[in-house]
Formats: structure tokens, C-alpha cells, sequence
């Protein structure tokens, strides 16, 4: 027999040399938990001296009556599809001037503020509109300076023609209390900390509420959003022409869906006129990412009425 190996004729030293291994392996699990603590200080002071080094200000200012504020936003939805529900929404076709339009979207109430359906539902500049009156009183004119904004968001509205409305709210006392308040997105902070909205320009007023005007007119080939979805995506709706032309024989009606950070969407449903008939497109796995089965199955009908209808209408193109 080995000695030493099997042999239990000294037990005590034995004894002796487990308890220091006991300990070695106690002195090393600590050492190790506080390397593991240290590393995750470091790692956490690194991350938020970065946070501060894209600031312009290394305490950014909190925004003024936060949860009153953000109550309000939160009983909103970006969305216009109970809108093109109602039966006096319609759309048509100027294929002489290459526009198209839906008329009566927008609805006012007695003192010429705009009206939500549902008093819920919106795009931007209604849900901007809506949101300033409700948060007017929380906000004294001798205190606080409101306008509307139009910018650029670096998720969905990058590119240089893209249209998009926020409230800036400044505090007069100070130059440095100037804040984003974007309905559409449930976004409300301090300029220092929203880096992504580019600011292009600024209103007293919106032309939709000085105007008061009831229909939306676009440029063929242009859309418009009706929906965000999951703050991951942007469902529009849009006029196109087919093969470069654009008549009562080349048309197309289009469901698009636009990915966060992309500049191009992706059809969800179509509806194409050419000269040799009419096409679908259909990309079921993409609407149900984005939609709910009732609100596409409701899209995909109207877009039928409304297909239908521009190539009922008799009369000339141009």
C-alpha cells in the first residue's frame, strides 16, 4: 500500500490539511464575488459618465408636472384607423394633378379645438393639438412659453421631407428648462436627454387649427401614417402609380409597414390596377406583426370599397 495514500494512521494532520483547503476556497470565493462587484461599479459608473459625456448638461432637468402630464398622454393612441371607420371619410383621386385626398378626417367642436374620435384616437398634429389644451392649465402663461414643433426623429422620421409634431414647452426663468413633449410616442423629457428629435421649426400655432380644415390633401406616391404599432413600426396608407404612370388604368392602393430606423417600407397589402386587370399583394406574416387581425381584415375591405369606387367614378383623366 502506498504510503500516505490509503493510510489513516495520522488522521490529525489529515484533518489539518482539509481545513486549509477549507479555507483557500473560502478566501477565494470572496475574492472573487469582490471582483465581480468592483468590475460591475466600474462597468456602471463607465456607462453613466457616457450617458453624460452626450449631454449637454450632466444633470438634466426633470421635467415640470411629470404625472399630471404624462396621465394625460397615456389615455392616447397614434392612430387613425376608428377615423377612416366613419362613413363620411372619403378618399379620391386627382389624376390630372397627381393628388390625392380624404376628406372630413378632421372635426372641430364648438370653440374650433380639435376634436379626437373616441377622444382617444389621432395622428400627430391632432394628438398635439389635443394634448396642449389639456395641459394648458398646468403650465401659467407668465411661467411657461408653449409651441408647436415640427422635427426630425431619428426612428421613424429621418428623412428631410418627413412631417412630425411635438410640443415644446420653455420655462421663461430659465434658458436651460426647455422640453419635448411628443404625444404621439408618449415621449416627455428635457431637451438635453431627447437627442434623437432634431427640431427644424417652430409655431404659435398650427396651420390645421388657424385653418380649420377638414379634408388631407397628398402628392401621389406620398402617404400617410395611420398607425404606430408597438413602437416598432409605422403603418401608412398611400397612392402610387404603377409602371411610372399614373391613370385610371395604372393605380395602386397601398398598406405599408415601416420598420424603426428604416427609410423604406414593405407591403402589407396592395391593391394594383394595370391595364390587363387588377393584382394583389398580401404579406399575411407582416400584418400580423403589426396589425390585429380585426383592424387589418377592416383595412383590407375599405381599401376594396375605395378601389372600386376610383374606377366606378367616369371621368376623364386628365
Amino acid at each position: 500500500m502506498l504510503p500516505g495514500l490509503f493510510d489513516q494512521s495520522n488522521p490529525p494532520k489529515a484533518v489539518s490539511l482539509q481545513r486549509r483547503l477549507n479555507v483557500y476556497k473560502i478566501a477565494v470565493g470572496i475574492l472573487t464575488a469582490l471582483i465581480i462587484i468592483l468590475s460591475l461599479a466600474l462597468y456602471r459608473t463607465s456607462g453613466s459618465n457616457d450617458v453624460h459625456i452626450w449631454q449637454e448638461h450632466s444633470r438634466p432637468v426633470r421635467p415640470p408636472h411629470y404625472h399630471q402630464v404624462m396621465k394625460v398622454l397615456n389615455g392616447l393612441e397614434y392612430s387613425r384607423i376608428p377615423v377612416l371607420a366613419r362613413p363620411d371619410v372619403k378618399l379620391s383621386v386627382d389624376f390630372k394633378n397627381k393628388r390625392w385626398s380624404l376628406t372630413n378626417l378632421y372635426r372641430y367642436d364648438s370653440q374650433g379645438d380639435i376634436v379626437l374620435e373616441n377622444k382617444r384616437y389621432g395622428i400627430c398634429s391632432e394628438l398635439t393639438a389635443y394634448v396642449l389644451k389639456q395641459i394648458k392649465p398646468f403650465f401659467p402663461e407668465d411661467e411657461y412659453v408653449i409651441k408647436f414643433a415640427q422635427v426630425n426623429e431619428t426612428r421613424f422620421y429621418m428623412k428631410p421631407d418627413s412631417v412630425h409634431i411635438v410640443l415644446l414647452i420653455i420655462k421663461k426663468s430659465s434658458e436651460r428648462e426647455v422640453f419635448i413633449l411628443d404625444p404621439s410616442f408618449k415621449e416627455y423629457g428635457s431637451r438635453d436627454t431627447m437627442g434623437h428629435y432634431y427640431i427644424r421649426q417652430t409655431f404659435d400655432n398650427l396651420p390645421l387649427l388657424v385653418n380649420k380644415g377638414r379634408d388631407q390633401e397628398i402628392v401621389v406616391g406620398g402617404g400617410r401614417v395611420i398607425l404606430a404599432a408597438n413602437q416598432d413600426s409605422l403603418v401608412s396608407f398611400r397612392i402610387e402609380p404603377v409602371s411610372n404612370k399614373l391613370d385610371r388604368n395604372n393605380f395602386a392602393l397601398a398598406l405599408t409597414a415601416t420598420r424603426r430606423h428604416w427609410y423604406v417600407g414593405r407591403y402589407i397589402y396592395a391593391l394594383i390596377m394595370t391595364p390587363t386587370g387588377h393584382e394583389v399583394i398580401e404579406n399575411p406574416l407582416l400584418a400580423k406583426r403589426v396589425l390585429t387581425r380585426k383592424d387589418f381584415e377592416f383595412l383590407k375591405k375599405k381599401m376594396l370599397e375605395w378601389f372600386e369606387e376610383i374606377k366606378a367614378v367616369d371621368t376623364p383623366d386628365s
